[in-house]
């Protein structure tokens, strides 16, 4: 694991841009068409991949999109 002080600002440009990506479980639900319960229960029974924990909350990565 990297040291913050060993970090450099690449690094902390790329840590950036990955932490704005990550979405709450209610814009992941409007996104993805599911109901925000569908997808805690989901976490909640470890289904869901891309779940972060931040802080005291949850965070996701973005579904993908098979269209790119």
């Amino acid at each position: 694991m990297t040291n913050k002080r060993d970090r450099t600002d690449e690094d902390e440009a790329k840590l950036a841009r990955r932490r704005a990506r990550l979405m709450t479980v209610k814009e992941y639900a409007a996104v993805a068409r599911l109901h925000p319960q569908s997808v805690w229960r989901r976490v909640r029974e470890q289904r869901q991949v891309g779940v972060h924990r931040v802080g005291g909350g949850i965070r996701l990565e973005p579904p993908d999109d098979e269209d790119d």
